[in-house]
């Protein structure tokens, strides 16, 4: 089990530096990777269990520019109707939709705050399906989780720091525990999300985003309708919003 597989070190080309003739100048690093036999597994666990969580952070872009895509669209088609808070939240510099979709991306907000507030502003049905859901959970927390691990994911090398000025609250911690798998350290968790739970995760994306697509079709009078021939209900709308 001890043998070794494959080796290798990380080099580094230096742009500026005159070549060796012809040959680029390379410059040795500190960083190494090496695989065992006995650590096959291992290794192999441990990188389906960080592609599943970059998975999710990509899920979780996916859904970020669906939320200003759809609700773009949704307040360009029925600008009559919200002029007040377009004008209000917006502004946008022309009535084009290429208007409302360059200006609507200025409410990035951090954790996309701005935009689910505005959500929020339009439907009632988006407000109350925060608080009552079939996952029985406060959507606008596990948002804020989902928030947080994404950004842990991609910038913390797969941890949630734990930010002194804004700790999670209960209800969030509890989100964090239900969905996301870790191991709490002092000043970070380390996420540890299988391919099982980065599954039931994505699954909640696509969710997330189906319930801000029907709750802007129910504000817009839009018929909302399931298809009952499929053997996943896939909601449309007939007045084509999107």
């Amino acid at each position: 089990s001890d043998y070794e597989l494959l080796g290798s070190t990380l080099v580094i080309g230096d742009l500026t530096e005159n070549s060796d003739k012809g040959w680029k100048i390379n410059f040795p690093t500190d960083y190494s990777f090496e695989l065992k036999l006995g650590e096959v597994d291992q290794k192999i666990n441990l990188l389906i269990q960080r592609e599943s969580m970059r998975s999710i952070a990509y899920c979780y872009e996916v859904l970020e520019s669906y939320m200003f895509d759809i609700t773009a669209k949704f307040l360009y088609l029925n600008r009559e109707k919200h002029k007040d808070l377009i004008q209000q939240k917006l502004k946008p510099t022309d009535e084009s939709l290429e208007g409302y979709s360059d200006s609507i991306r200025s409410l990035r907000g951090k954790n996309n705050k701005e935009i689910l507030s505005l959500i929020r502003k339009i439907s009632n049905h988006f407000s109350e399906a925060e608080l009552k859901n079939n996952e029985r959970v406060d959507l606008k927390d596990w948002f804020e989780v989902l928030s947080r691990v994404r950004h842990g994911i991609i910038h913390s090398n797969f941890r949630l720091k734990k930010e002194p000025k804004r700790p999670l609250t209960a209800s969030e911690k509890g989100i964090l525990d239900r969905y996301f798998p870790n191991i709490d350290n002092t000043d970070f968790f380390d996420l540890k999300i299988d391919k099982e739970n980065a599954n039931k995760i994505l699954d909640l994306i696509i969710e997330y985003g189906i319930l801000i697509f029907k709750s802007l079709s129910i504000v817009g009078g839009y018929n909302w309708k399931i298809f009952k021939n499929m053997d996943e209900p896939t909601g449309y709308c007939t007045q084509h919003m999107l």
